[in-house]
């Protein structure tokens, strides 16, 4: 978790717990899909929307560890937002490490949400496409769908977590108020990624024994 909220909380305020619930980042739990699926309704995620990624995702990443080194800790940050177009390439990239702010993130501070799709924060890389990523996510309710529709112009992916969720309400903001400016169809997946960093924090336990 080195490069969460890079440029948002000073560092040793990221070591402190109790300064961690201050800025509203709880303790890493793992979740089940209930629990997913009830945290998903306090942010107005539908059923159909929601999914949830576990170490499939970690693994895939793993895949491309020593070539992308930079990429990798991006894709490994628990607030993200990808959009796709029909095209199944990645188009426009942001990441928590790179938004201003500390007890609110600011993911439009170089305007870069005044735009749809918006001026990408991040350099958009090629380690997903919107079809692998889709086929790393599990849908949490029978509902959810799992095939790339290229009938929609663009696809938008928004990470985001129970242990940051005052964060993830901030950053879903800024995605709906960005998607009135489309006038274009589009698919929308919201994915909980509590699971991963609770496994990676499980493993650096057990090593640290």
């Amino acid at each position: 978790m080195k490069c969460l909220l890079k440029y948002s909380v000073i560092p040793f305020i990221l070591l402190n717990s109790g300064c961690k619930l201050f800025l509203g980042i709880r303790p890493v739990k793992e979740l089940n899909t209930s629990q997913i699926k009830e945290y998903a309704q306090k942010l107005h995620i539908s059923d159909s929307e929601s999914y949830y990624v576990d170490s499939l995702y970690t693994k895939y990443l793993i895949n491309y560890a020593t070539t992308y080194r930079r990429e990798i800790k991006n894709h490994y940050q628990p607030l993200q937002i990808l959009y796709f177009n029909n095209r199944d390439q990645l188009i426009s990239y942001h990441v928590n490490c790179y938004a201003r702010g500390l007890f609110t993130l600011h993911w439009n501070f170089l305007n870069q949400f005044e735009q749809f799709p918006p001026k990408s924060t991040v350099h958009v890389d090629t380690i997903f496409s919107f079809s692998k990523l889709l086929y790393l996510m599990h849908p949490v309710s029978n509902s959810g769908n799992n095939q790339f529709n290229l009938n929609r112009k663009y696809s938008i992916v928004v990470f985001w977590s129970k242990f940051m969720l005052r964060y993830s309400k901030g950053l879903i903001k800024q995605v709906n108020e960005n998607l009135k400016l489309i006038n274009d169809s589009y698919s929308i997946y919201f994915v909980n990624t509590d699971n991963i960093y609770f496994q990676k924090h499980l493993s650096q336990s057990l090593q640290n024994n």
